[in-house]
C-alpha cells in the first residue's frame, strides 16, 4: 500500500519534482509529514512494515522516524518507531492496535535537502507469527537443554565485561513478573521498601504518597524476596546455567531493583557499593520488561572497562568512601581515556537480557522524555561459597539460590521484616 506525503505547517518544502521523486528542504529540526493511505483506505490492526527510500542532497538525514496516532488522534514519543537505513532505504516495524487512516512521518532530525517519493506500508502479519512461532520452539528447546553459555559467550564476556541475550523471555514470564510489581503497589505490600529517585529518600512502599506515586520515578526494592515470578527471571533452567558460568561459580539472587521509568544514575561499577568478598565473585543481569525507547534513558555501558584495574581507597579496599569520590571518577575518567574506551547504550527490546561483570563501568543515559516509561529489573548475584562462607541461609531455586533476609532497613524505622519462607 502506498502512502502520499504531505508536508505540514510547510516544512518540509518542496523544491522540485523529477521522474516521480520529490526534492523536500528540511529548514528546522522538526520537519513534519502526514502519510495517507490513497481513496481513503485505512492502515487495519495487526503488524505492518514501512519503507521509503530517502536520497540526500545537502546535509544529512537523521533518524527518521514513524508516529501511530493513539485512539485520539495524538502523536507522542512512545508510540513512534525510528527507521534503519541502508543504502537510502529506511524501513521499520510496527504494530497497530486499531484501524487508523494517517500517520505522522518526521524525515530528519536535522535540516537537510533531500529527494523521496511516497511511502510503503505492507503487513506483515504472518511473517510476524511465524518468527513468534520459531522463537517459541527455540526456547522450549533451549529450556529442556539448560546448556550454560556457549564459547562465543565466554569469549564476548572476557573481552568485554557483558553478555547480551535477545529475546530471551516470553511475553508471559515478562507480563507475570511485572503483575507482581503492579500488584505490590496496589496491595500496599507492607515489607516492600522503595526509594524515591526524585527526592532521594527510602521509605516503605506503603508510606508512598499518592502524588508521588503519580509523578516521582521509584526503585523497587528486592521483590525476589516476595514474588516467585520476580525469582524465575533471575534464576531458571535456561538462565542459571549460563549465569553460573560466567561467575564461575553457583549464583545466589542477593538483591532484585525493578523499575518503571529509567534510573539516570551517574556511570559506576557494582563493585564499589556491593564489594563480594572474593574478587570477580558478582555479577548482575538486566532483563527488559518493555522495548526502550531512546528517550527513555537506556542503559549506557562502556566495553572493555570491567578490565580497569579497581580503585584503592584510603581504607585499602575497593569498597566506595563517599568522601574520595571525587579521587575515584577523575581515576575511572583516567583510564577510560588511557584506554580508548567509548560508551554505547543498549537499544533494549522486550525481553532482552544484558548480563555484566560487576566490574563495568555503566549508568542510565539522560531521560530525554520523562513521560516515557522503560521497565525493567536488575538482579545481583553472589557465588554460593561467598554466601556460605558469611553464613547467609539460601533457599535453592533452578540450580542456584536466593538469599533469604530482611528487607532494606527504612531510615527511623528500624529494622524490616523477613518475608515467610
Amino acid at each position: 500500500m502506498k502512502l502520499h506525503l504531505t508536508p505540514l505547517a510547510g516544512d518540509p518544502a518542496a523544491l522540485r519534482t523529477d521522474a516521480g521523486a520529490t526534492t523536500w528542504a528540511a529548514s528546522t529540526d522538526d520537519p513534519i509529514f502526514i502519510a495517507r493511505p490513497a481513496n481513503g483506505t485505512k492502515l487495519r490492526p495487526g503488524w505492518h512494515s514501512a519503507t521509503i527510500e530517502l536520497h540526500e542532497r545537502e546535509g544529512r538525514i537523521l533518524e527518521p522516524q514513524l508516529y501511530l496516532p493513539d485512539a485520539s488522534g495524538r502523536f507522542v514519543e512512545a508510540r513512534s518507531v525510528i527507521l534503519a537505513g541502508k543504502d537510502s532505504i529506511y524501513s521499520a516495524e510496527f504494530e497497530l492496535t486499531h484501524e487508523i487512516d494517517h500517520l505522522r512521518f518526521d524525515p530528519s532530525r536535522a535540516p537537510c535537502v533531500f529527494a523521496c517519493e511516497s511511502m510503503s506500508v505492507e503487513r506483515t502479519r504472518h511473517v510476524a507469527a511465524l518468527m513468534n512461532g520459531l522463537r517459541s520452539v527455540a526456547r522450549k528447546a533451549l529450556g529442556k537443554r539448560g546448556p550454560g553459555a556457549t564459547p562465543e559467550m565466554l569469549e564476548q564476556w572476557q573481552a568485554n565485561g557483558y553478555l547480551t541475550l535477545p529475546g530471551f523471555y516470553s511475553g508471559e514470564e515478562l507480563d507475570a513478573a511485572h503483575e507482581a510489581m503492579e500488584r505490590a503497589w496496589k496491595t500496599n505490600a507492607p515489607r516492600i521498601v522503595v526509594d524515591d529517585l526524585v527526592t532521594n529518600q527510602r521509605l516503605r512502599l506503603m508510606d508512598v504518597a499518592e502524588d508521588a506515586r503519580r509523578e516521582h520515578r521509584f526503585k523497587v526494592n528486592d521483590l525476589f524476596l516476595e514474588c516467585e515470578e520476580v525469582r524465575d527471571l533471575a534464576l531458571n533452567s535456561r538462565l542459571t546455567p549460563i549465569v553460573r558460568d560466567l561467575l564461575g561459580h553457583v549464583p545466589v539472587i542477593c538483591n532484585s531493583l525493578s523499575f518503571q521509568q529509567g534510573s539516570g544514575q551517574p556511570d559506576h561499577v557494582d563493585a564499589l557499593y556491593m564489594t563480594p568478598p572474593t574478587p570477580g565473585h558478582l555479577v548482575a543481569s538486566w532483563v527488559a520488561v518493555e522495548d526502550c525507547h531512546m528517550n527513555a534513558g537506556p542503559l549506557r555501558y562502556y566495553p572493555g572497562s570491567h578490565k580497569i584495574p579497581p580503585y584503592v581507597f584510603s581504607s585499602g579496599k575497593h569498597t566506595a568512601i563517599h568522601e574520595e569520590m571525587d579521587q575515584w571518577h577523575a581515576y575511572i575518567r583516567d583510564q577510560v581515556q588511557r584506554m580508548g574506551l567509548t560508551p554505547e547504550v543498549f537499544p533494549a527490546r522486550r525481553g532482552d537480557v544484558f548480563i555484566w561483570s560487576a566490574y563495568l563501568l555503566h549508568g542510565g543515559s539522560p531521560i530525554v522524555d520523562p513521560a516515557l516509561t522503560r521497565k525493567s529489573i536488575v538482579f545481583h548475584y553472589l557465588s554460593e561459597e561467598d554466601c556460605r562462607n558469611l553464613n547467609f541461609r539460601l533457599i535453592p531455586c533452578h540450580g542456584g539460590y536466593w538469599m533469604h533476609r530482611r528487607h532494606p532497613a527504612v531510615p527511623g524505622l528500624g529494622e524490616s521484616d523477613a518475608p515467610p519462607v
